[in-house]
């Protein structure tokens, strides 16, 4: 898929207007981490554009709100947690990979590519630090 345009050196893609319509719905209402449930992210987000695995997928969450310009870029964030099933020596079993998420003047919606964290390779507490008792 080719990007819509880039923005520090990230590549964005627009969101069709049914695309992730559950996700993009938990984005808009939420001002923390908040997951979305497995039967949402299992049929949405492999709808939204952009290079996103869902195969070994564990955890979806959003935060938000949405922005509207991209001075507020990095407030909300798509975080999806995957888990590797051979890490190699000394890698963590969690993979967590987080898209931006961004609003148009026009009301169109745009999602980053996958970006790595500094947290890529996630141990246990990482990600209960980041995001509360689920792991």
């Amino acid at each position: 898929m080719k990007p819509s345009f880039y923005l520090d050196d990230f590549a964005f893609f627009e969101i069709e207007p049914f695309a992730g319509e559950s996700i993009i719905r938990y984005l808009s209402q939420t001002y923390g981490a908040c997951e979305i449930p497995k039967s949402i992210w299992e049929k949405d987000l492999l709808t939204l554009p952009s290079p996103i695995r869902a195969s070994d997928c564990i955890a979806v969450f959003v935060s938000g709100p949405i922005p509207t310009c991209t001075a507020s870029i990095g407030d909300t964030t798509l975080d999806i947690i995957r888990k590797e099933n051979n890490p190699t020596r000394y890698e963590p079993e969690y993979n967590c990979y987080f898209h931006y998420i961004m609003k148009n003047s026009d009301g169109t919606l745009n999602i980053s590519e996958p970006l790595k964290p500094d947290y890529h390779w996630a141990a246990v507490g990482v990600l209960k630090e980041k995001y509360g008792d689920k792991f």
